[in-house]
């Protein structure tokens, strides 16, 4: 990956992350509920587009939003601080896991971060297919369900459970296959 890709990577997930459902004052922006009528009911396609239309902001500008007040005072509907949390260690692991840079979340927020993306509705949420399957985060010594073991650190436990797929080789254990490399 060239520098250049890189930045890109960054800037895109750092617009994803800098969009919060509300206007942001470096756009026009008619609002949250306008925005997701716009993407016909569907929060994904609403984020997708919105991290797109953010992304071609001038760099200074994205860092701007990124270091500015409004971010830090953001909280997903029905998540409070926890939420919140869960979505900026989910959204930094995006970037910092395929490109294989070796970012470590601390364990105390991780602990926080499985808790959030173990409920029922988390599961439900992100469609984490689980079942026969036990969850092992060694790392720290938390575990999910039951079945046969899935062994491998918490963060990428943590990127499991919000439905994304792992490169391979972080996962030990025989249903490993079913969470990384390119969806079948």
């Amino acid at each position: 990956m060239t520098a250049d890709q890189l930045l890109d990577a960054l800037l895109d997930a750092g617009s994803y992350r800098s969009w919060d459902g509300t206007p942001a004052d470096v756009r026009p922006d008619p609002g949250y509920a306008a925005e997701l009528a716009r993407a016909r009911g569907s929060f994904h396609r609403m984020a997708d587009r919105s991290a797109r239309r953010d992304g071609a902001l001038p760099a200074d500008e994205l860092i701007g939003v990124l270091r500015g007040t409004r971010l830090p005072a953001w909280k997903p509907p029905g998540g409070g601080h926890e939420g919140a949390l869960v979505h900026v260690v989910v959204h930094g692991l995006d970037v910092t896991t395929p490109l294989g840079l070796e970012r470590r979340v601390p364990q105390d927020r991780l602990r926080i971060v499985l808790a959030g993306l173990s409920t029922p509705r988390s599961l439900r949420y992100f469609g984490a297919d689980l079942r026969g399957v036990e969850l092992r985060a060694d790392d720290i010594g938390w575990s999910l369900g039951s079945g046969t073991p899935l062994a491998g650190d918490a963060q990428d436990l943590a990127l499991l459970l919000s439905g994304r797929r792992l490169p391979p080789g972080r996962l030990r254990g025989q249903p490993g296959h079913r969470f990384t490399g390119l969806p079948a």
